[in-house]
């Protein structure tokens, strides 16, 4: 255990790194490097990952609430949606094996990948803009 302590340190500095630059959120990185190479299970994953989410988006939204940045008409019903969707998601998490879970996180990753890749080509799919 205490050898994953300083692997997790950088990894998750990379992440931070990672996800300041290209705007994406750090779940999408720790959750399978945790997994694959932290070897925490896919359902500890998904709720650290959301944890982390958690505290930083506090952290963040005090931050962009102190600079006006932020819409109440926006964030308003953002957050009752998050609230029901974390409710839904996390009592789904608990009925599905942990292998397909990981399968329908590799298929969420793999479709935003291909459309991040598409978009470079200023080609969308159907339902973006």
């Amino acid at each position: 255990m205490p050898g994953r302590i300083p692997l997790g340190l950088g990894i998750s500095t990379g992440a931070g790194v990672l996800s300041g630059m290209l705007g994406v959120g750090g779940g999408v990185i720790m959750v399978p490097v945790m997994n694959l190479l932290m070897r925490v299970p896919v359902k500890a994953a998904v709720g650290t990952s959301a944890l982390m989410v958690g505290i930083t988006s506090v952290a963040t939204a005090f931050v962009f609430y102190s600079q006006g940045k932020i819409d109440p008409t926006v964030v308003v019903p953002a957050v009752i949606g998050v609230f029901l969707g974390g409710q839904i998601g996390s009592r789904l998490t608990r009925r599905l094996k942990a292998r397909r879970l990981a399968w329908i996180f590799a298929v969420i990753l793999g479709y935003l990948g291909i459309s991040l890749i598409l978009r470079a080509f200023d080609i969308t799919l159907p339902g973006q803009q």
